[in-house]
């Protein structure tokens, strides 16, 4: 059955990868099911936490085509445009069925929408030999003094929380690391698990002429992940799902979803 996306929402998927993922599939169950371009890019990978997280956002790719569309992910491929950002591709045809893929260790985020201008970012929260001297270089002034005035924990929080609404807000415009990360503020972002409105003259030139709307919670005891879109009074509708192998389990209706290949 085929999910019908509303126009206003987001829905974004959380999976947590466990260590040596990439050790249940076997070498031919990894060749039927990616592409050649992304098998390409599998065996570059030489660190396994790597593999892991790119294995687990490929499968999980394929399991949302087959969710959100009657097309045959094998037939489908995602391929990222001159500034490195993915598009769902059939053949040379470009789908209007937009996703937003963000890894990290131990987990993958993913938004899918119906708008292009839609992004997400998940890290994992830990502490940074460099944190202070990476505010320096992505913190508007604002910020830098918002950080200054909160505690030890706080701080690390924040700077999680800025971080991901930075990424999340440079993927959905698609320039990634093109847009300076000091053009844009968040440090009135406190509140969690709450759509905030920012219109866009206040997130540096790329941001202007648009309204855009910011999502930020806690995933999972030690992660931070983000959203960013320009969709008009957003809902969002957020997954906790597990991969099995090909399987991918809804915990929430323990609903188990298998991909089917060709």
């Amino acid at each position: 059955m085929t999910i019908t996306l509303a126009k206003n929402r987001v829905d974004l998927w959380l999976v947590p990868i466990d260590p040596n993922h990439s050790d249940k599939y076997s070498q031919s169950e990894i060749t039927n099911t990616f592409s050649e371009r992304e098998l390409v890019r599998y065996h570059k990978f030489k660190v396994a936490g790597k593999r892991d997280e790119f294995i687990a956002s490929r499968v999980l790719l394929r399991h949302l085509l087959t969710l959100y569309t009657d097309c045959n992910p094998a037939h489908i491929e995602a391929i990222p445009d001159e500034m490195g950002r993915p598009y769902w591709f059939s053949g040379t045809e470009k789908l209007t069925l937009y996703f937003s893929l963000s890894h990290t260790k131990g987990m993958v985020c993913c938004t899918v929408s119906n708008t292009e201008k839609t992004g997400c970012d998940i890290e994992q929260v830990r502490a940074r030999k460099y944190e202070r001297d990476l505010t320096r270089k992505v913190f508007s002034e604002k910020e830098q003094s918002f950080y200054q005035s909160l505690s030890t924990k706080e701080q690390r929080e924040f700077f999680y929380k800025s971080w991901t609404l930075k990424e999340a807000f440079v993927k959905a415009i698609g320039k990634g690391l093109l847009i300076p990360f000091t053009s844009s503020s968040f440090s009135h972002m406190t509140q969690l698990k709450k759509w905030t409105t920012i219109e866009g003259k206040n997130l540096g030139k790329e941001g202007a002429g648009n309204c855009w709307h910011f999502y930020t919670a806690p995933a999972h005891p030690d992660y931070i992940f983000s959203a960013a879109t320009t969709i008009p009074e957003p809902v969002i509708t957020i997954h906790q799902v597990t991969l099995d192998g090909l399987s991918l389990t809804d915990k929430l209706s323990s609903n188990i979803l298998s991909r089917q290949t060709a």
